[in-house]
């Protein structure tokens, strides 16, 4: 049976750290310091380290079985009392096994060289890499000082699932906050695929309640990160789908005639939305917000009133593999936004997006229902054809505001 003692050098003097002896994994008498200081935590690490050498001796100490006594060995002891863990454990599985004991890295570590390895091997977009990035930093950030120095085997479901509800906290919607789980899913299958460690606890965790298939409105901060990455001509683009609601086509297609800067409106017949209109006028008329007039005010004006305001994307379709949808998703990748995806419908198998362009239109809603703009004037600044549709449109969250329309925030700069 294991037990501890304090060894006495040549001088006299004692060792301040416990001595383990116990019968190791050959079945020979084994001394072996702790480098603890406090007998009961050294006894405990010792009959520990007997546990595991009695398994290796019969043969039945696996590499999954040796990282489960070195999570148990974690518990006990850190720093050199944990690498004299690791060091013995080792031992005791080559004894079992023949090969030594996969040592699993930090989680930061492990993160870091999975980023890289994927990066190398060129299988993963650069732009999937770069939202994977910052949800992982994010994780390990939030992890107890203790986590973060310990092999990545350690982190249990009880960790994930804190850092859920923290990216919910943090203001994301549940289907993003949904989607950071699912990276550290698809990152610790690759561990336990190479045996770094014996489960993945990310799967034990139950996401929060989403609906997938509903399109979500951008928020501030990504708009902002969207004209971060955005060319001239599509950061007109993201702020007339934000600030006044257009559809991409519509706003693709605008020509100088459409812009009325002396009266501060754009003025446009939405396609969609205009044979529904009653009434011979069916033009939409919004009012510009001043990141619009400012925009506008960088331009050079046309002479020619037929002239588009967005030459390059204005003889692009909207739709197919180069058109503007397309574009836009990609611009969503390197904004290091995540769309949520729905189930594959259709006989094409086409896959709902809860994030697109659209989800400028519903943002823009969205912030006049926050400013308590009445139901009758989002309707008609939306171009909308019915009081349905529009409340279709509004998702709000918390009690509405009694600001106007000219407060919604800047997406030129922090608000």
């Amino acid at each position: 049976m294991a037990s501890v003692h304090i060894k006495t050098g040549a001088s006299g003097g004692a060792s301040p750290y416990w001595n383990a002896k116990l019968k190791g994994p050959d079945g020979t008498g084994w001394t072996l310091t702790t480098k603890l200081r406090e007998k009961k935590l050294a006894l405990r690490l010792a009959c520990l380290w007997e546990m595991a050498a009695e398994v290796a001796r019969n043969g039945h100490l696996t590499h999954e079985k040796a990282q489960k006594f070195l999570i148990e060995c974690e518990d006990i002891t850190r720093g050199e009392g944990f690498k004299k863990s690791q060091e013995f454990l080792d031992e005791c599985l080559r004894q079992s096994t023949g090969s030594g004991l996969n040592i699993s890295p930090t989680p930061e570590k492990y993160f870091g060289d999975w980023l890289a390895a994927k990066e190398q091997l060129g299988r993963t977009s650069a732009s999937t890499l770069t939202r994977y990035a910052p949800i992982l930093e994010r994780f390990v950030a939030f992890l107890p000082d203790i986590r973060r120095r310990s092999p990545l085997a350690s982190i249990t479901p009880s960790d994930v699932e804190g850092f859920l509800h923290a990216e919910k906290k943090r203001g994301l919607s549940n289907v993003t906050a949904n989607a950071g789980v699912r990276v550290l899913r698809i990152v610790l299958n690759t561990a336990r695929r190479k045996n770094v460690i014996t489960s993945n606890v990310a799967e034990a965790v139950d996401l929060l309640e989403e609906d997938p298939d509903k399109r979500l409105p951008f928020s501030l901060e990504q708009v902002r990160a969207l004209l971060e990455f955005a060319d001239r001509e599509w950061r007109g683009l993201i702020l007339l789908g934000f600030y006044a609601g257009m559809r991409l086509g519509d706003a693709a297609r605008l020509t100088w005639a459409n812009v009325d800067l002396e009266n501060r409106v754009v003025v446009f017949q939405a396609q969609k939305t205009a044979r529904r209109k009653k009434g011979a006028d069916k033009r939409t008329v919004v009012d510009l917000h001043r990141d619009l007039m400012s925009y506008f005010g960088g331009l050079t004006v046309s002479e020619n009133p037929s002239a588009p305001i967005f030459p390059e994307l204005s003889r692009r379709p909207v739709g197919g593999a180069g058109g503007l949808s397309a574009r836009f998703l990609r611009l969503m990748d390197r904004a290091s936004i995540l769309a949520p995806l729905g189930a594959a419908k259709g006989q094409d198998g086409r896959v709902f997006r809860g994030l697109s362009f659209h989800s400028l239109r519903h943002a823009f809603v969205t912030q006049l229902a926050a400013a308590s703009v009445p139901i009758e004037v989002r309707k008609e600044l939306a171009g909308h054809s019915s009081d349905a549709m529009s409340l279709n449109y509004t998702q709000v969250s918390r009690v509405l505001t009694a600001a106007a329309i000219a407060q919604i925030p800047s997406v030129e700069k922090a608000a």
